[in-house]
């Protein structure tokens, strides 16, 4: 940015919100990426690929939002990913710093929410550094619900190690779970009466949800037929990325046993398909499935940073675009490609 630029006040600020093109906007969104601390999970700051990003953009992964001033110099970019069963996941949102508080975060986010209510998405969900307060006091401002903090997992399928090949009891047994697999009444019992880990924002998804599309993958173990476990992965093709999104196992002695063989067989399958990362977010304070993270770790996952999850119920009667925000003062302009 020129010093005429950065000297520019900021009531002059003219802000126009575009879709990020590969040609107008790689080169920059990247080069922010790649120096941006608080996009880091872990020690080293890991930014997407130049060809994700690509992929991204032509194929509508989500929406990828740039912020220009006007002089048409990039001030902020918003990523975001849309999951078929309806979760919208904030993936990155950015200002640079000599424009922050002035309302750009807010106008971005305006346009992710609008569009996500567009995609009938349920919910959308983000994940910020427990220490960037900042960021979660600006969705808390925005009506975004603060979740528990969680511990990030991330893992390399292909790498992972399997620390349960096969059942001891000859009655338990794993397969990939279809609709026609389970019965409603079976899977309710298990999710009121067994241990239940939900992914921030899962929760609003029901399980028949996860199961219709191509973006999932989910195991079942049985014994004797009965559903006593189950584990549901969400898949984004175009950032080639997992999360384990639920985790459901029957009370009994077996249940450690029943989480390896469900986390195995899952891992597995997705080192067939093209997954170059699965995440995992279990909260650090409430133990919803025992040695669930000392499980995560034996699997080969690798233990980041703590981050803080919030997560906003979509209403798609709402008019997002004519919300209020401290900041918003200055001109805006959306444009669409």
């Amino acid at each position: 940015m020129t010093k005429k630029y950065k000297e520019s006040p900021m009531t002059d600020l003219v802000l126009t919100i575009k879709d990020f093109h590969v040609r107008e906007h790689l080169s920059e969104v990247m080069r922010v990426g790649r120096q941006t601390s608080e996009f880091a999970t872990g020690e080293k700051i890991v930014f997407w690929s130049p060809d994700t990003l690509r992929l991204w953009s032509l194929q509508a992964g989500g929406p990828m939002l740039v912020a220009l001033n006007q002089h048409s110099e990039m001030v902020g970019f918003l990523l975001a990913t849309f999951h078929e069963a309806g979760i919208a996941t904030l993936e990155n949102v950015y200002v640079s710093g000599s424009f922050r508080r002035h309302g750009i975060a807010n106008k971005l986010l305006d346009e992710l929410e609008r569009r996500a209510a567009d995609a009938n998405m349920k919910m959308i969900r983000s994940f910020g550094h427990s220490t960037n307060t900042a960021v979660s006091h600006l969705l808390t401002q925005r009506g975004y619900l603060e979740g528990a903090l969680t511990q990030w997992y991330c893992g390399t399928p292909q790498t992972m190690n399997p620390i349960c090949k096969e059942p001891s009891d000859k009655r338990i047994s794993i397969r990939k779970v279809q609709p026609h697999h389970l019965r409603g009444e079976e899977y309710l019992a298990l999710q009121e009466s067994g241990f239940v880990y939900n992914a921030p924002g899962s929760e609003s998804v029901t399980f028949t949800e996860w199961l219709i599309g191509s973006g999932q993958v989910t195991y079942g173990a049985f014994r004797d037929k009965r559903l006593i476990g189950l584990v549901a992965s969400s898949i984004h093709e175009l950032t080639n990325k997992a999360t384990i999104e639920r985790l459901l196992v029957d009370h009994s002695p077996a249940t450690s046993s029943i989480i390896k063989l469900l986390l195995d067989s899952l891992l597995q399958d997705l080192a067939t398909q093209c997954v170059s990362f699965v995440t995992a977010h279990p909260p650090i304070q409430e133990a919803e499935v025992p040695g669930l993270m000392e499980l995560l770790e034996l699997l080969g996952f690798e233990k980041r940073l703590i981050f803080r999850a919030n997560t906003l119920a979509i209403d798609v009667s709402a008019d997002l675009l004519s919300s209020d925000h401290v900041g918003d003062e200055s001109i805006n302009s959306v444009e669409k490609s």
